[in-house]
């Protein structure tokens, strides 16, 4: 008797383990700047970015401007989270999520960016 419940038992446990469908995480790691996101990005909200391999350059227009080191950039379907550090006396860690929506544009907390010319970039930045 007792090897019967056991029996059935597994049974029923193979049987609803096979109804659920395993899922699985597909996020990809590299060590630098995917070419997609590299150039130069506007915002109509007064924030600009330069992104190379290596570095992202956070820049708000006639203001400062912060050249942050690339140490890892994680992809989870559109989302690049890049992880980014900053070395001012001490190593400050930063990390920008970026939602690739569209070629050439992405978001990043609430703004629109979009790919410029490098000259373009520049004349917004310094006007």
């Amino acid at each position: 008797m007792k090897l019967r419940n056991y029996v059935l038992l597994g049974a029923a446990g193979l049987a609803l383990g096979a109804g659920i469908p395993a899922t699985q995480a597909s996020a990809s790691t590299y060590h630098s700047m995917p070419s997609l996101l590299r150039g130069y990005y506007i915002s109509s909200s007064n924030r600009a970015f330069w992104i190379t391999k290596h570095t992202l350059h956070d820049v708000i227009p006639r203001a400062d401007g912060y050249a942050m080191h690339v140490t890892r950039v994680t992809r989870s379907g559109h989302t690049y989270r890049v992880h980014t550090y900053i070395n001012m006396g001490g190593k400050s860690y930063v990390t920008y999520k970026l939602n690739h929506y569209a070629c050439n544009r992405f978001k990043y907390a609430g703004k629109h960016f979009h790919k410029v010319s490098k000259s373009h970039y520049y004349y917004y930045v310094n006007h």
